[in-house]
């Protein structure tokens, strides 16, 4: 069978898509990837593709004889857009999986023939066999002759990883937008997107799947309920991901990194992890990055074995410091003072790594100032240098704060509300909000940090005051350090300082703008 699958995310990583080509392709299929990734930032969500790239995607796909579309919340219009024009020349089945899709089925159907719940390899596979009796495919949903939606009985989580052959990289039956034309995956294009990552020529995979953590805010909120009864945090076995990495550095040797995308990485036990680390070491001896780091599943024996097997840089899920949000609101049963430990412990290695990235979520509209000011209050005794991942919190459909803010009527139109909403794209123009910045940013002696965070100078509005005297202060040093580096001729440096001081001046801007608008409130 001749299948052709989309990705409509703003990367060609797409995990998940390339697990399931590579499995129909196991069984003997023949699948077409096209990939058309769009900018991810405030204005471009709800973006439409040009009309000569959906003809030429629509052309690729004529041959089919399925075509399936993968999804998150986020991606929806794009992917409405496709599978509309797809529908308009073609009487082909159009299949949608993903998140989106597996949260809310009876919207998705309102477009696709066939929604895949939950993962897609077996499901879709079977599907192929069975396209004229779809009543017996476990794990999908489809419209009667009459309209009526029929939910089919639900298919388990894949417990056997290993089943599962590598995500699919064969880039000649690839296709990826480029400019305003879809063109032939190549080496160089491919080489290209990869670029759009953190660092240039890194390879992005995973070698788990799911978490044993149920945070109200996540996709895996959902899950833990949908599969209750089974098992969510799997595992790769270390010779399958040792495999699967010699198969990408033999096809593709301008890799130099290699970062793992799971939510859970190191939930893995010291053994296999010990396991993992000595194979990799031997075998592919490449910096490391892990992502996948929480206070439930760290210890510092793991560090030390990725470390020893190159581990670069590392990412730790703190998201709030306020303990009242963790509790009521996140449903995450941790302490400052275990997070703290755990960032100390990173800190003791600072020497073999590059700074860690710590994850904040930022416009809880549950949360106080009081909240927010015992996150800052954290970062101020945490060691520097560091990184921070500011989120904004997004409501996504399934989760138990979805639910939350529907009922509380926070969430009035889930098109503007949720899906069109980037979750970096924090709110600015808050005092507070913008001090995670500069925490972060800039070489703020403490003590002036906690004046920054004086409850009482907040709530008189004399920080506006010392605000504009920090800004000021900080614009002379980086003013002097720009002269200083022309002097020497160090280019990069001056150009370094034009764009801080281009964000301080956008900083200070911001905050002059908030505190004229609070002066007159």
């Amino acid at each position: 069978m001749k299948i052709t699958l989309i990705s409509v995310t703003d990367d060609i990583t797409a995990f998940g898509l390339r697990s399931i080509s590579s499995y129909l392709k196991k069984a003997g299929h023949s699948v077409r990837m096209i990939f058309l990734p769009q900018p991810f930032y405030k204005g471009q969500l709800s973006a439409k593709y040009p009309d000569n790239i959906i003809d030429e995607a629509v052309n690729l796909s004529k041959d089919s004889d399925l075509i399936g579309i993968s999804l998150m919340t986020n991606h929806f219009e794009r992917a409405v857009q496709i599978t509309q024009n797809l529908k308009k020349h073609f009487d082909i089945p159009v299949i949608w999986g993903g998140i989106h899709p597996t949260v809310k089925p009876d919207e998705s159907l309102e477009y696709a023939d066939i929604v895949i719940i939950g993962e897609g390899e077996e499901t879709l596979q079977d599907l192929t066999s069975k396209i004229d009796e779809l009543h017996k495919v476990k794990g999908i949903y489809f419209k009667d002759t009459s309209g009526k939606i029929v939910k089919n009985e639900m298919r388990p989580l894949i417990c056997d990883l290993d089943t599962i052959p590598p995500p699919d990289y064969d880039i000649e039956d690839h296709f990826v937008i480029e400019g305003n034309k879809i063109y032939n995956m190549n080496v160089p294009l491919f080489r290209k997107y990869l670029a759009r990552t953190y660092k240039p020529d890194t390879y992005y995979t995973m070698a788990t799947r799911g978490c044993i953590m149920n945070c109200s805010y996540c996709c895996n909120n959902f899950y833990s309920r949908y599969y209750s009864e089974q098992k969510k945090f799997r595992k790769r076995s270390t010779k399958h991901i040792i495999d699967e990495l010699k198969a990408i550095l033999k096809k593709f040797d301008f890799i130099k990194v290699i970062a793992y995308s799971d939510d859970s990485f190191f939930s893995i036990s010291f053994d296999e992890m010990k396991d993992f680390c000595i194979e990799y070491k031997k075998n592919i001896g490449m910096p490391l990055q892990i992502p996948g780091v929480s206070y439930w599943n760290f210890s510092e024996e793991k560090l030390k074995l990725c470390l020893d097997a190159g581990l670069e840089r590392i990412r730790l899920g703190i998201q709030t410091c306020s303990e009242r949000t963790n509790r009521e609101i996140y449903k995450r049963n941790v302490s400052n003072k275990k997070l703290l430990d755990i960032i100390k412990t990173i800190d003791k290695y600072k020497s073999l790594m590059e700074p860690p990235m710590y994850d904040l979520i930022l416009d809880n509209p549950w949360e106080t100032d009081d909240d927010i000011i015992e996150t800052l209050t954290f970062l101020i005794e945490i060691p520097k240098p560091y990184h921070l991942s500011l989120h904004s919190l997004t409501f996504f459909p399934g989760t138990e704060l979805y639910e939350r803010a529907k009922k509380e009527k926070l969430i009035i139109d889930d098109l503007n509300d949720v899906y069109r909403k980037y979750y970096c794209d924090f709110k600015r123009n808050t005092y507070l909000n913008n001090l995670f910045l500069r925490f972060w940013l800039w070489n703020i002696p403490k003590p002036v940090e906690k004046l920054l965070i004086n409850k009482t100078l907040i709530s008189t509005g004399l920080y506006r005051v010392t605000n504009l005297m920090i800004n000021f202060i900080r614009l002379i040093e980086l003013f002097f350090k720009g002269l200083k580096s022309l002097f020497r001729g160090n280019l990069s440096s001056i150009y370094s300082y034009l764009l801080e001081r281009i964000n301080t001046y956008r900083i200070t801007k911001s905050l002059y703008k908030t505190s004229r608008k609070t002066a007159k409130k």
